[in-house]
């Protein structure tokens, strides 16, 4: 008869790993690590095993580089292919030098083939492709972290700018170059490059990568404005590519287009909302026109306008203009205080500017001067009937101002009005603007980067380790973009509002892996042991929503029900 003291219940959790390791599998993202990073053949746990929990690890918990073994230990050890004493390898120590494996594979070749399997997998569509870049902070001083030559390799050199995105100057920085497909916003290459680079030079040797990796030239290349340089347009245009950008404000033919709205009579087009978009307040919430002058290297511009960036962009004059008067009235007040320490015309213009700020373009201000006269006694002493007095005039300033009108209503003309510069002769001004409108989506890709898996600012011993890492952290982000991109279509092919993955059961119309992960978390299974005997698994029943996220991601119940 079986006493209860005898029984015994243990909890291993399961979570999404499931969900996850179908994924890396129809990748081969394991069977590509272990043949591209070496191990010796008496290591314990060899160096691809350990990128792979770590690779999980960063898709599913999204904590710290570090503490790899205690973030593991709750899980079931078979998930990782472990046995349960191989959980101890685990240590910071083995984690730093598998990522230095990681360095000196052929990590390019490593990418390629799982892009390539991700293409052919997925049946992902490279016909139009986004580019992005973005900073990604270290703290550590890293000294070594120069570009010199280790362990027989050019290493990345970690720079401090001023331009930091993270608004960490005071940190070490290296730029990351994401490209992702229209279709899915899946990231199909990324670049690192020394935190000084300037984005504008990293364009055609991205795009010639590209064109390798499509096997042609003939796919419709989009990034922000830095793409918008002679060289990096002309490149692409001449190997036979396609390219859309938007043109930066510092060029001639966009200050020319906005004197011709002014003066001439544009004929635009409507271009009809997108689902979702607008809710009948507006009639149009887009329009787009071709500019009359093409650009000095014979490329097509088209204006686009926008009605909220029309509203924008009055709110922010008028915004600029009050707030520039209140500054400016305040300063008249100082300068009349008797005590007001700005003595000097030069000292007016420093505080004026300062206060004008943004507003300069449509608020001018002059300084007036005033002679002030001033008494003094010639001598010391009590004053009195004979005293003689020295008359000195000090200067005191007085500042007034005017809101220039015509500059006002010039620049109201072309309020919500921005400029795309593309060498497609083909589509039409409408296309174009939704194409580009996508170019939030490898945005989206940057912002999960730094906020759901948290990779800034992080901190290593090695700069040898910086690379590893951040190749680990674009195969988390193919992972999920490939997970989201699954459900989604499911989603859509089926005609659903949406799942009920939100508090209260509310649908969410687009779900994020990140959602559907915490969703999986709490799936365990739970074995009963009588003494040191195994009587049973008893694996956590899967709730309607659970079952549904994974019909839709296309993992089937027996990669779950096996553990029961």
């Amino acid at each position: 008869m079986t006493r209860p003291e005898d029984l015994s219940l243990t909890h291993e959790t399961l979570g999404a790993v499931p969900l996850v390791d179908h994924f890396l599998d129809r990748l081969h993202i394991d069977e590509f690590l272990e043949e591209a990073v070496r191990s010796s053949s008496l290591m314990e746990l060899p160096y691809a095993r350990t990128l792979g929990i770590f690779l999980r690890n960063f898709i599913l918990d999204r904590g710290p580089v570090y503490a790899l073994e205690e973030r593991t230990a709750p899980f079931a050890p078979e998930l990782f292919r472990l046995a349960l004493e191989e959980i101890r390898l685990l240590n910071d120590d083995r984690a730093g030098r598998a990522l230095e494996a990681l360095f000196d594979a052929d990590r390019a070749s490593l990418l390629n083939r799982v892009v390539i399997q991700a293409v052919r997998e997925f049946h992902l569509d490279l016909a139009e492709l986004h580019n992005d870049s973005t900073s990604i902070t270290f703290t550590g001083e890293y000294p070594e972290a120069d570009g010199r030559w280790m362990r027989g390799k050019p290493t990345v050199a970690l720079r401090r700018s001023v331009a930091n995105k993270d608004h960490r100057p005071d940190l070490k920085q290296v730029l990351w170059n994401l490209t992702v497909t229209f279709d899915g916003a899946v990231p199909v290459r990324c670049q690192i490059h020394d935190g000084n680079t300037e984005d504008s030079t990293t364009h055609i040797e991205n795009w010639e990568a590209l064109r390798l990796l499509v096997g042609s030239p003939n796919f419709l290349y989009v990034a922000d404005c830095k793409l918008c340089t002679e060289a990096a347009m002309l490149h692409i245009h001449g190997k036979g590519g396609r390219f859309l950008t938007i043109l930066p404000e510092s060029r001639k033919e966009e200050g020319w287009f906005r004197e011709h709205v002014r003066t001439n009579e544009v004929v635009w087009a409507d271009v009809p909302p997108e689902s979702g978009e607008g809710k009948g307040e507006v009639p149009v919430l887009w329009r787009t026109a071709e500019s009359p002058l093409r650009s000095k290297e014979g490329f097509r511009i088209v204006w686009v306008w926008s009605w909220e960036k029309q509203v924008r962009d009055q709110a922010f004059r008028q915004t600029a203009i009050l707030r520039a008067t209140k500054h400016l009235e305040e300063l008249e007040k100082k300068l009349q205080r008797p005590r007001c320490r700005i003595h000097t015309r030069e000292g007016v213009v420093q505080a004026a500017e300062r206060a004008v700020g943004s507003a300069g373009r449509w608020l001018g201000y002059e300084i007036r001067e005033e002679a002030v006269p001033r008494f003094t006694q010639e001598r010391r002493g009590r004053p009195g009937k004979d005293t003689r007095y020295r008359r000195e005039d000090r200067a005191r300033f007085h500042v007034g101002w005017t809101v220039r009108e015509d500059v006002v209503a010039a620049d109201s003309a072309s309020d919500g009005m921005f400029p795309l510069i593309t060498n497609d002769e083909k589509l039409a001004g409408g296309e174009l603007l939704k194409r580009y409108k996508t170019q939030a989506r490898v945005e989206k890709r940057h912002q999960q980067l730094k906020t759901v898996y948290r990779v800034a600012p992080v901190f290593l011993k090695k700069a040898t380790r910086v690379e590893g890492l951040l190749t680990l952290y674009f195969l988390a982000l193919l992972v999920q973009a490939l997970i989201e991109r699954e459900v989604r279509q499911g989603m859509a092919k089926e005609k659903l509002a949406g799942l009920p993955i939100y508090p209260e059961k509310r649908l969410a119309k687009a779900p994020t892996t990140n959602r559907m992960l915490e969703v999986l978390g709490p799936v365990m299974v739970s074995h009963l042991r009588e003494k040191e005997k195994h009587v049973r698994n008893f694996l956590t029943e899967l709730t309607p929503v659970q079952k549904e996220i994974l019909r839709l991601a296309g993992v089937p119940l027996e990669a779950y029900t096996r553990y029961a």
